[in-house]
């Protein structure tokens, strides 16, 4: 049977200190005890569980949405019949236009006359009609009227343009001329839209998404660090466990398992999502920015360390569940800038805000791989904010082991951030 570690604060160190010197006692142990102990709890949670479920199913279901909406199943598309009364010789240019060269098919019916054509419409073997503007015995060549229910309204601007098109050739053929030769000579010309901000999409919607899981994960399982604090606390466990482990082994096996934990439920979200968009056949179809995703990796385990030392300190000044609101003030307005920078910037990533935001921490956790994603920072940028990020997560991590070891053991009132600072 070994013999129990001494604790620091029964041979007068400070408070909560543990220096547990006994023979056979090692930090890489004990850190893996907690470790695995904490891991365990975080995945057996009825929440973490609830959660993972909930997030394999919107990340499948999300997915087979895409799928379902972007398919092509190769069928024609359905034309759009008009009933005629009439002659309209235009109208007849566009049913036998070539297949590709009108957005919907159209085919037209004759009419007797306008009773019969919105007869048609009511029994629906037609989608719309062509009637003369003056009815049938004072109608004109170029005055028409379209009944219609339900039918498209650029069903009016192509009649329109072909309708001109036929009265423009009538008028050469009326001068002598010849309208296929002068249509020939003219040539067919387009106008085209381009964009004057060259932003890829698919990077964006892939690394967003991303980002916001990302961000989700280090909010749920950095949190899930002050539960355990205070509730070990409150429940006067961590005296016992202190006996025997010093209070920073302590600390840092619980940021490592709510990680892993973290990480693991992260990792099994991703997971089924790729599987169903590679058996989805979306992978083909989509330019995934591999690359970018990837930087994702190194910015959510900072992210997580910058976070859990937050909260985990918050979680010690506390000793229940119902003081830990006024606690956790500070980190909550920190993982605001974090969600909300990038949020409502998405869309100029490339102005002068975002680009210093994707510098400052804990901005820089969200807003760096996006601005990797879309270009706007190189790769030496990206480890430049990366580093600053890193020195932040040492001086969060050092305020987590000089705060929490002499608050970890402290009952009663909370105590303030300034205090706790001030020792």
């Amino acid at each position: 049977m070994s013999t129990p570690i001494k604790d620091s604060t029964r041979s007068g160190g400070p408070r909560g200190a543990g220096s547990t010197t006994a023979s056979g006692y090692r930090a890489s142990t004990a850190i893996g005890l907690v470790t695995k102990r904490e891991l365990r709890e975080n995945l057996m949670k009825k929440g973490s569980v609830v959660t993972l479920i909930l997030g394999i199913v919107l990340a499948v279901g999300g997915v087979l949405l895409t799928a379902y909406l972007t398919r092509d199943d190769g069928e024609a598309t359905e034309p759009t019949r008009i009933a005629v009364v009439g002659e309209a010789p235009f109208a007849d240019s566009l049913a036998d236009a070539p297949e590709g060269a009108l957005l919907t098919p159209i085919e037209t019916l004759p009419a007797a006359d306008e009773d019969a054509a919105r007869a048609m419409i009511d029994d629906e073997s037609a989608d719309a009609a062509l009637v003369p503007a003056g009815g049938a015995d004072g109608a004109t060549a170029n005055e028409w009227t379209l009944l219609q229910n339900g039918t498209p309204d650029t069903l009016v601007v192509t009649l329109n343009s072909a309708l001109a098109a036929q009265l423009q050739a009538d008028a050469i053929a009326a001068q002598g001329g010849d309208p296929a030769a002068v249509a020939a000579a003219a040539g067919q010309g387009s106008v085209t839209s381009q964009s004057t901000q060259d932003i890829d999409f698919a990077a964006l919607i892939v690394v967003g998404v991303g980002v916001m899981v990302m961000i989700t994960a280090i909010m749920m399982f950095g949190g899930s660090v002050a539960s355990s604090v205070i509730e070990e606390k409150s429940s006067r466990v961590v005296e016992i466990m202190l006996a025997t482990i010093r209070p920073l082994h302590l600390l840092a096996g619980k940021i490592l398992g709510a990680g892993l934990a973290g990480a693991i439920m992260m990792a099994a979200i991703v997971a089924a999502a790729s599987v169903t968009i590679i058996a989805t056949g979306l992978a083909a179809d989509f330019d995934i920015p591999w690359l970018a995703v990837a930087t994702l990796i190194p910015f959510f385990i900072l992210g997580y360390l910058l976070f859990a030392a937050l909260y985990a300190t918050a979680g010690s000044l506390v000793s229940r569940m119902e003081d830990f609101g006024a606690a956790q003030m500070p980190v909550l307005i920190l993982s605001f800038v974090a969600i909300y920078v990038p949020a409502f910037g998405w869309s100029q990533l490339d102005s002068t805000f975002m680009q210093v935001a994707a510098w400052i921490p804990p901005a820089s956790v969200t807003t760096a791989p996006l601005q990797y994603a879309m270009g706007n920072f190189s790769g030496l940028q990206l480890l430049g904010s990366g580093a600053v990020l890193v020195v932040s997560c040492v001086v969060m991590l050092l305020l987590a082991a000089k705060i929490y070891p002499r608050n970890v053991l402290r009952t009663g009132s909370r105590v303030a951030w300034m205090q706790a600072l001030k020792g």
